[in-house]
């Protein structure tokens, strides 16, 4: 079940539809904290949802 929320939290990450805010993918995902959903997205995917973001909105600038 947790995997799939973090599942979930990738896919909205990549498509940027948390708006650049991990607090917002991780609350809407049922996590208590920004912490352990951070911890959690890392362990499972290894690199960390504000990373991920950064990248998301790097490559898209580059897109434009």
């Amino acid at each position: 079940h947790r995997k799939t929320k973090l599942q979930y939290a990738y896919k909205h990450l990549v498509e940027n539809q948390a708006s650049g805010r991990v607090s917002e993918i991780a609350f809407e995902t049922g996590f208590s904290s920004v912490a352990s959903f951070s911890r959690a997205f890392f362990n499972l995917f290894h690199i960390r949802p504000s990373e991920l973001l950064t990248e998301n909105e790097i490559a898209k600038s580059k897109q434009k």
